[in-house]
Protein backbone atom coordinates (compact mmCIF):
# COMPACT_ATOMS: atom_id res chain seq x y z
CA UNK A 1 0.00 0.00 0.00
CA UNK A 2 1.32 3.42 -0.97
CA UNK A 3 1.43 5.83 1.96
CA UNK A 4 1.07 9.59 1.53
CA UNK A 5 3.25 11.67 3.81
CA UNK A 6 0.69 14.42 4.22
CA UNK A 7 0.43 17.33 6.61
CA UNK A 8 -0.80 16.23 10.04
CA UNK A 9 -3.09 19.25 10.26
CA UNK A 10 -4.79 18.29 7.00
CA UNK A 11 -5.14 14.72 8.26
CA UNK A 12 -6.89 16.06 11.34
CA UNK A 13 -9.14 18.30 9.26
CA UNK A 14 -10.18 15.33 7.12
CA UNK A 15 -10.82 13.06 10.14
CA UNK A 16 -12.81 15.77 11.90
CA UNK A 17 -14.90 16.44 8.77
CA UNK A 18 -15.67 12.73 8.29
CA UNK A 19 -16.56 12.19 11.94
CA UNK A 20 -18.68 15.33 12.09
CA UNK A 21 -20.68 14.27 9.02
CA UNK A 22 -21.26 10.73 10.30
CA UNK A 23 -22.12 11.92 13.82
CA UNK A 24 -24.64 14.55 12.75
CA UNK A 25 -26.33 13.23 9.63
CA UNK A 26 -28.47 10.62 11.42
CA UNK A 27 -28.69 11.91 15.01
CA UNK A 28 -31.69 9.70 15.84
CA UNK A 29 -30.07 6.55 14.52
CA UNK A 30 -26.65 4.92 14.31
CA UNK A 31 -23.88 7.09 12.81
CA UNK A 32 -23.73 4.97 9.66
CA UNK A 33 -24.14 5.68 5.95
CA UNK A 34 -24.00 3.82 2.66
CA UNK A 35 -20.63 4.23 0.97
CA UNK A 36 -22.03 5.80 -2.19
CA UNK A 37 -24.01 8.36 -0.18
CA UNK A 38 -21.06 9.04 2.11
CA UNK A 39 -18.66 9.69 -0.78
CA UNK A 40 -21.12 12.02 -2.53
CA UNK A 41 -21.82 14.03 0.62
CA UNK A 42 -18.12 14.24 1.43
CA UNK A 43 -17.48 15.53 -2.08
CA UNK A 44 -20.06 18.27 -1.62
CA UNK A 45 -18.66 19.11 1.83
CA UNK A 46 -15.14 19.30 0.39
CA UNK A 47 -16.19 21.81 -2.30
CA UNK A 48 -18.10 23.96 0.18
CA UNK A 49 -15.17 24.02 2.62
CA UNK A 50 -12.71 25.00 -0.12
CA UNK A 51 -14.88 28.01 -0.90
CA UNK A 52 -14.38 29.03 2.74
CA UNK A 53 -10.61 28.58 2.62
CA UNK A 54 -10.33 25.11 4.16
CA UNK A 55 -8.70 22.26 2.22
CA UNK A 56 -9.24 18.96 4.03
CA UNK A 57 -7.20 17.08 1.37
CA UNK A 58 -10.11 14.80 0.53
CA UNK A 59 -8.94 12.24 -2.09
CA UNK A 60 -11.33 12.02 -5.05
CA UNK A 61 -11.57 11.79 -8.81
CA UNK A 62 -14.10 12.58 -11.51
CA UNK A 63 -15.67 9.47 -12.96
CA UNK A 64 -18.95 8.45 -14.59
CA UNK A 65 -21.34 10.18 -12.22
CA UNK A 66 -19.35 13.01 -10.70
CA UNK A 67 -16.53 13.02 -8.18
CA UNK A 68 -15.99 9.81 -6.26
CA UNK A 69 -13.63 8.34 -3.70
CA UNK A 70 -12.69 4.91 -2.35
CA UNK A 71 -11.84 3.51 1.05
CA UNK A 72 -8.36 2.56 -0.20
CA UNK A 73 -7.70 6.23 -0.99
CA UNK A 74 -8.78 7.32 2.49
CA UNK A 75 -6.65 4.50 3.91
CA UNK A 76 -3.61 6.18 2.37
CA UNK A 77 -4.24 9.30 4.44
CA UNK A 78 -5.98 7.96 7.54
CA UNK A 79 -4.18 4.86 8.90
CA UNK A 80 -6.46 1.83 9.40
CA UNK A 81 -9.44 3.64 7.89
CA UNK A 82 -10.94 0.40 6.61
CA UNK A 83 -10.68 -1.37 9.96
CA UNK A 84 -12.09 1.62 11.83
CA UNK A 85 -14.85 2.82 9.50
CA UNK A 86 -15.75 0.27 6.83
CA UNK A 87 -18.51 -2.33 7.36
CA UNK A 88 -19.24 -4.05 4.04
CA UNK A 89 -21.11 -1.45 1.95
CA UNK A 90 -21.33 1.09 4.79
CA UNK A 91 -19.17 3.69 6.49
CA UNK A 92 -19.70 3.93 10.25
CA UNK A 93 -18.29 6.21 12.93
CA UNK A 94 -15.77 4.28 15.06
CA UNK A 95 -16.61 3.51 18.67
CA UNK A 96 -15.31 5.09 20.72
CA UNK A 97 -15.06 8.07 18.39
CA UNK A 98 -12.08 10.39 18.45
CA UNK A 99 -12.66 13.48 20.60
CA UNK A 100 -9.36 15.36 20.53
CA UNK A 101 -8.30 17.04 17.29
CA UNK A 102 -5.23 19.11 16.65
CA UNK A 103 -7.05 21.82 14.68
CA UNK A 104 -8.00 25.42 15.37
CA UNK A 105 -11.39 26.21 16.88
CA UNK A 106 -12.09 28.54 13.93
CA UNK A 107 -11.67 25.66 11.48
CA UNK A 108 -13.87 23.42 13.64
CA UNK A 109 -16.58 26.04 13.61
CA UNK A 110 -16.48 26.40 9.82
CA UNK A 111 -16.60 22.61 9.34
CA UNK A 112 -19.47 22.22 11.82
CA UNK A 113 -21.46 24.91 10.05
CA UNK A 114 -20.83 23.35 6.63
CA UNK A 115 -21.89 19.93 7.94
CA UNK A 116 -25.03 21.47 9.43
CA UNK A 117 -25.97 22.91 6.04
CA UNK A 118 -25.31 19.54 4.39
CA UNK A 119 -27.69 17.94 6.89
CA UNK A 120 -30.34 20.58 6.26
CA UNK A 121 -30.05 20.11 2.50
CA UNK A 122 -30.20 16.31 2.40
CA UNK A 123 -31.22 14.75 5.72
CA UNK A 124 -34.71 13.20 6.06
CA UNK A 125 -35.44 13.65 2.35
CA UNK A 126 -36.77 10.92 0.11
CA UNK A 127 -34.05 9.52 -2.14
CA UNK A 128 -31.49 11.90 -0.66
CA UNK A 129 -28.78 9.78 -2.27
CA UNK A 130 -30.04 10.68 -5.76
CA UNK A 131 -30.29 14.34 -4.79
CA UNK A 132 -26.73 14.27 -3.43
CA UNK A 133 -25.54 12.57 -6.62
CA UNK A 134 -27.12 15.30 -8.77
CA UNK A 135 -25.81 18.11 -6.55
CA UNK A 136 -22.31 16.62 -6.60
CA UNK A 137 -22.38 16.31 -10.37
CA UNK A 138 -23.57 19.88 -10.86
CA UNK A 139 -20.77 21.16 -8.61
CA UNK A 140 -18.01 19.11 -10.19
CA UNK A 141 -18.80 18.34 -13.84
CA UNK A 142 -15.58 19.21 -15.73
CA UNK A 143 -17.18 19.55 -19.17
CA UNK A 144 -20.60 20.46 -20.51
CA UNK A 145 -20.26 17.28 -22.57
CA UNK A 146 -20.41 15.23 -19.36
CA UNK A 147 -23.61 16.92 -18.24
CA UNK A 148 -25.19 16.42 -21.67
CA UNK A 149 -24.17 12.77 -21.67
CA UNK A 150 -26.01 12.30 -18.38
CA UNK A 151 -29.12 13.58 -20.13
CA UNK A 152 -28.44 11.22 -23.03
CA UNK A 153 -28.18 8.27 -20.62
CA UNK A 154 -31.53 9.22 -19.10
CA UNK A 155 -33.07 9.45 -22.57
CA UNK A 156 -31.72 6.03 -23.56
CA UNK A 157 -32.99 4.42 -20.37
CA UNK A 158 -36.38 6.16 -20.42
CA UNK A 159 -39.43 4.49 -21.95
CA UNK A 160 -41.20 7.78 -22.68
CA UNK A 161 -40.36 10.73 -24.90
CA UNK A 162 -41.72 14.17 -25.74
CA UNK A 163 -40.40 13.80 -29.29
CA UNK A 164 -42.30 12.34 -32.25
CA UNK A 165 -40.15 9.25 -32.06
CA UNK A 166 -37.32 7.74 -30.07
CA UNK A 167 -35.08 8.18 -33.11
CA UNK A 168 -35.72 11.94 -33.13
CA UNK A 169 -35.09 12.15 -29.40
CA UNK A 170 -31.73 10.38 -29.43
CA UNK A 171 -30.58 12.19 -32.58
CA UNK A 172 -31.34 15.46 -30.80
CA UNK A 173 -28.89 14.55 -28.02
CA UNK A 174 -26.32 13.09 -30.42
CA UNK A 175 -26.27 16.39 -32.33
CA UNK A 176 -25.79 18.41 -29.14
CA UNK A 177 -23.03 16.11 -27.92
CA UNK A 178 -21.20 16.35 -31.23
CA UNK A 179 -20.60 20.07 -30.71
CA UNK A 180 -19.55 19.70 -27.06
CA UNK A 181 -17.07 16.83 -27.19
CA UNK A 182 -13.80 18.14 -25.60
CA UNK A 183 -11.61 17.06 -28.50
CA UNK A 184 -8.64 19.25 -27.52
CA UNK A 185 -8.32 17.40 -24.21
CA UNK A 186 -9.07 13.96 -25.66
CA UNK A 187 -7.52 13.85 -29.10
CA UNK A 188 -6.83 10.13 -28.64
CA UNK A 189 -10.59 9.51 -28.24
CA UNK A 190 -11.83 11.38 -31.31
CA UNK A 191 -11.94 8.29 -33.55
CA UNK A 192 -13.68 6.23 -30.86
CA UNK A 193 -16.19 9.00 -30.23
CA UNK A 194 -17.01 9.44 -33.93
CA UNK A 195 -17.29 5.68 -34.39
CA UNK A 196 -19.68 5.49 -31.41
CA UNK A 197 -21.77 8.39 -32.76
CA UNK A 198 -21.91 6.96 -36.28
CA UNK A 199 -22.78 3.43 -35.12
CA UNK A 200 -25.54 4.68 -32.83
CA UNK A 201 -27.09 6.63 -35.71
CA UNK A 202 -26.78 3.54 -37.92
CA UNK A 203 -28.73 1.50 -35.39
CA UNK A 204 -31.47 4.14 -35.28
CA UNK A 205 -31.67 4.09 -39.08
CA UNK A 206 -31.52 0.33 -39.62
CA UNK A 207 -33.29 -1.28 -36.66
CA UNK A 208 -36.92 -0.39 -35.84
CA UNK A 209 -37.51 0.83 -32.30
CA UNK A 210 -40.12 -1.91 -31.92
CA UNK A 211 -37.29 -4.46 -31.90
CA UNK A 212 -35.69 -5.06 -28.49
CA UNK A 213 -32.35 -5.43 -30.25
CA UNK A 214 -32.25 -1.70 -30.92
CA UNK A 215 -32.37 -0.84 -27.21
CA UNK A 216 -29.84 -3.52 -26.32
CA UNK A 217 -27.29 -2.38 -28.91
CA UNK A 218 -27.70 1.33 -28.14
CA UNK A 219 -27.16 0.68 -24.41
CA UNK A 220 -24.16 -1.55 -25.14
CA UNK A 221 -22.55 1.14 -27.30
CA UNK A 222 -23.32 3.84 -24.76
CA UNK A 223 -21.66 1.86 -21.96
CA UNK A 224 -18.58 1.06 -24.04
CA UNK A 225 -17.93 4.71 -24.86
CA UNK A 226 -18.90 6.12 -21.45
CA UNK A 227 -16.59 3.65 -19.73
CA UNK A 228 -13.45 4.47 -21.73
CA UNK A 229 -14.19 8.21 -21.79
CA UNK A 230 -14.69 8.28 -18.00
CA UNK A 231 -11.38 6.51 -17.49
CA UNK A 232 -9.73 9.28 -19.48
CA UNK A 233 -11.48 11.98 -17.46
CA UNK A 234 -10.36 10.59 -14.08
CA UNK A 235 -6.72 10.82 -15.19
CA UNK A 236 -7.14 14.55 -15.85
CA UNK A 237 -9.47 15.44 -12.99
CA UNK A 238 -8.44 14.12 -9.58
CA UNK A 239 -7.08 15.40 -6.27
CA UNK A 240 -4.88 13.96 -3.55
CA UNK A 241 -4.46 10.64 -5.38
CA UNK A 242 -1.17 8.71 -4.98
CA UNK A 243 0.98 8.89 -8.16
CA UNK A 244 1.15 5.08 -8.30
CA UNK A 245 -2.64 4.81 -8.61
CA UNK A 246 -2.71 7.43 -11.39
CA UNK A 247 -0.06 5.43 -13.24
CA UNK A 248 -2.27 2.34 -12.84
CA UNK A 249 -5.17 4.29 -14.36
CA UNK A 250 -3.03 5.41 -17.29
CA UNK A 251 -1.91 1.85 -17.98
CA UNK A 252 -5.50 0.56 -17.81
CA UNK A 253 -6.72 3.36 -20.09
CA UNK A 254 -4.03 2.62 -22.67
CA UNK A 255 -4.66 -1.12 -22.49
CA UNK A 256 -8.43 -0.86 -22.96
CA UNK A 257 -8.30 1.85 -25.60
CA UNK A 258 -7.98 -0.29 -28.73
CA UNK A 259 -10.40 -2.87 -27.34
CA UNK A 260 -13.14 -0.25 -26.99
CA UNK A 261 -12.76 0.81 -30.62
CA UNK A 262 -12.87 -2.81 -31.78
CA UNK A 263 -16.05 -3.54 -29.77
CA UNK A 264 -17.82 -0.56 -31.35
CA UNK A 265 -16.57 -1.48 -34.80
CA UNK A 266 -17.77 -5.10 -34.38
CA UNK A 267 -21.29 -3.86 -33.64
CA UNK A 268 -21.13 -1.60 -36.69
CA UNK A 269 -20.10 -4.53 -38.90
CA UNK A 270 -22.98 -6.59 -37.51
CA UNK A 271 -25.48 -3.85 -38.34
CA UNK A 272 -24.09 -3.34 -41.84
CA UNK A 273 -24.17 -7.08 -42.51
CA UNK A 274 -27.75 -7.54 -41.29
CA UNK A 275 -28.98 -4.51 -43.23
CA UNK A 276 -28.37 -6.42 -46.44
CA UNK A 277 -30.94 -9.07 -45.54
Amino acid sequence: MVQICSDQKNDQLLVYSINSLLKNFNPESKPIMRKLHFFKLMGILDIRLKKQGIDIKYPSYCYKFGYYSETRLLENIIPNFRDQYEIKEFIMLPHPAKNNYNIESKDKSIIDRAVRYICEDFRYQNEYGLKAKKASYNLNSPYQFNTLFQEYISAVESKSTLFRSRKKQLEFFLNKLLFKFPEKDFEELIDIYLEWDDTTRLILDCIPETEKRQQRLIETLMNIFWDIYSKGVRIKYNQNIPPKIIEEWKASYKKEFSGSYEKINDIKKEINLNSWF
